[in-house]
């Protein structure tokens, strides 16, 4: 089940990235259309890269959920890993939701759309490095052993 967990997490970590990284190639060899020019003044050109910048945001989100579950499958040290996954990742999902903002959305308000990133990146930073914040165990389906007599 872990290396099946491991393995589904590097797909969906690689479809992310794909995602994040190469989403006007991707729109361009999907739909077989020129991605227009980026003018504030030509509306249809802002909507598709619009759609452009929260498909590279879908793709941070996917980045997130794929390192958390190859974080999850990993030998030992679990929770500390899955920690620093979620710390790195988010980081990362943060940085590029921040560029988008600024470059495309141009909104100060859609800057909302970056806090569940901030929020995870500072809850991975402060479980994998700064101290450990207790993780329930999973192993044992949710039952707590009870100590031997």
């Amino acid at each position: 089940m872990k290396k099946m967990t491991r393995y589904v997490g590097i797909g969906i970590m690689l479809v992310g990235v794909a995602f994040a990284g190469w989403g006007p190639m991707l729109f361009g060899g999907l739909t077989g259309a020129h991605l227009p020019e980026p003018r504030a003044a030509d509306l249809s050109a802002m909507s598709t890269w619009s759609g452009l910048a929260l498909l590279r945001t879908f793709g941070a989100a996917l980045m997130v959920l794929g390192a958390l579950l190859m974080a999850m499958s990993a030998p030992r040290d679990r929770g500390r890993m899955v920690y620093r996954a979620l710390g790195l990742s988010a980081l990362v999902g943060l940085i590029l939701t921040v560029a988008q903002t600024i470059a495309i959305w141009t909104n100060p308000l859609s800057l909302l759309i970056a806090v569940p990133f901030a929020a995870a990146a500072l809850l991975g930073m402060r479980g994998g490095w700064f101290g450990a914040i207790p993780i329930p165990a999973f192993a044992s389906g949710g039952r707590r052993r009870s100590a031997p007599r």
